[in-house]
Parts: structure tokens; C-alpha cells; sequence
């Protein structure tokens, strides 16, 4: 075996703590020339492992980098899913009170005007239903007047519903009256408003297009409304 072998192999006994030398390689561990070959191969693994060490950093530190870089991307598109769901939620809130709004200020009940008619025609029914809807009491009102199917008492049936945010049961009502030659009350005034608060904006324009001029003061609220939509 070569010097060079025997130092390599009385270095790996040393190195991994070996206790085991025999008598030959105690006398080889303590020449110069063995420690001069100890020093070198020392320094050359001591290099090697901070050569590892910083590779290996460099390593978890380029990982760390990228993960950071996915939790941020992932947190940026969370964040813009998020502002992204809170536009739409301020667009339909915002879209719901224009809607609100503009069914507030264009809605109003239609005036109590037959109650002097009901109290010569011998009907006690209906003129106590007209009270009560002249009193603001349209769910009693409602319950009289669907007793009657006569063209006034059915036009303030659909009011009340209207006031009871029945819309479709006034629609339906309102519709019998249109399809009737109704030309005693501003049906489509009405039934254009609660098309509107369906969402039907196609029937609620229909229905506003064809308020009668006869009835000027609702006509001119239906324009108002119709030039709100086209907007």
C-alpha cells in the first residue's frame, strides 16, 4: 500500500472517530508529513462543505423566493376577485336604489274618487272597501274589493296590491283592465310602474308608451320615466 493510501485511510479512521489504530498508524499519525496531509484534506472538506452549505442556501432561498412570488400572485388575484365581487355587489346595490328611487318618486295611489258614487248605489260593501282605501288601509280594502268585478272597484283592487307589494297580482289585474278598453283610470300608468319594479323593462316601457294623453298629468310622469330608462 502506497504512503498516500495509508495516510487516506489513517485520516477516515481519525475523521470518523475511530479508536481502533494499531500501533503502526499511532507512530504514522504523529509525523509531519502525515499532519502537513491531516491540515490540506481538512481544508479541502471544510471547503467543500461551506461551498454545500451556500449552495444549498442559495437553494431554499430561490424556493422561499418563488413560494413567496405564488402567495403573492395568489394572493393579488384573491384580492382582485375580491374587489372585483365588491364593484359588482356597489354596481347591483347602487343599480337596486336608481331603482328604488325612481319607483318612490314616481308612485303614488291613485285618488279616492268613487266614493261618492258607492254611497247612492246601494252597495254598503263597496263603499266601506272605498273607505278603508281612502283610510290607508288597502289589506282590508283588498279583501272587500275582490268581491267586485266592476272596472272601478278592480282598479283600486290593483292599487291596493300595488301598496302590498303584490306586483304580480296587480299586473295581472291591471292587464284584465287594459285588455277590458279600461279608459276611465290610467291602468297603464300603473301597470308600467310594476313592470318596473320586476325588472321587465321591455313590458314597463310598453305599458308607460301607452298612457293615454287624455290622462296629461300621468302621461307627462310616464315621459319623465321613460327618458330616466333611455339614460
Amino acid at each position: 500500500m502506497s504512503l498516500e493510501n495509508k495516510y487516506q485511510e489513517l485520516f477516515d479512521k481519525v475523521f470518523e472517530g475511530s479508536s481502533q489504530l494499531t500501533p503502526e498508524e499511532i507512530e504514522l499519525s504523529r509525523t509531519e508529513e502525515y499532519q502537513d496531509y491531516a491540515t490540506n484534506l481538512s481544508d479541502i472538506l471544510s471547503q467543500v462543505r461551506e461551498s454545500h452549505l451556500s449552495d444549498k442556501k442559495a437553494f431554499l432561498k430561490r424556493i422561499e423566493s418563488e413560494d413567496t412570488s405564488k402567495q403573492f400572485k395568489r394572493k393579488r388575484h384573491l384580492t382582485g376577485l375580491i374587489l372585483a365581487a365588491a364593484l359588482v355587489v356597489i354596481y347591483l346595490l347602487t343599480l337596486g336604489k336608481v331603482k328604488q328611487d325612481i319607483y318612490d318618486q314616481y308612485y303614488e295611489s291613485y285618488p279616492m274618487v268613487a266614493l261618492k258614487r258607492s254611497a247612492t248605489d246601494g252597495e254598503t260593501g263597496v263603499k266601506v272597501a272605498y273607505q278603508e282605501y281612502s283610510e290607508g288601509d288597502y289589506q282590508s280594502a283588498s279583501d272587500l274589493l275582490q268581491a267586485y268585478d266592476d272596472e272601478t272597484s278592480q282598479f283600486y283592487l290593483a292599487i291596493s296590491q300595488m301598496e302590498l307589494n303584490n306586483y304580480i297580482k296587480a299586473i295581472e289585474i291591471l292587464r284584465d283592465l287594459k285588455d277590458k278598453g279600461n279608459d276611465r283610470f290610467p291602468a297603464n300608468y300603473y301597470l308600467g310602474l310594476c313592470y318596473y319594479k320586476m325588472d321587465n323593462l321591455s313590458e314597463s316601457q310598453k305599458a308607460l308608451n301607452e298612457v293615454s294623453p287624455k290622462f296629461e298629468y300621468y302621461n307627462n310622469l310616464a315621459q319623465q320615466i321613460l327618458a330616466l330608462q333611455s339614460e
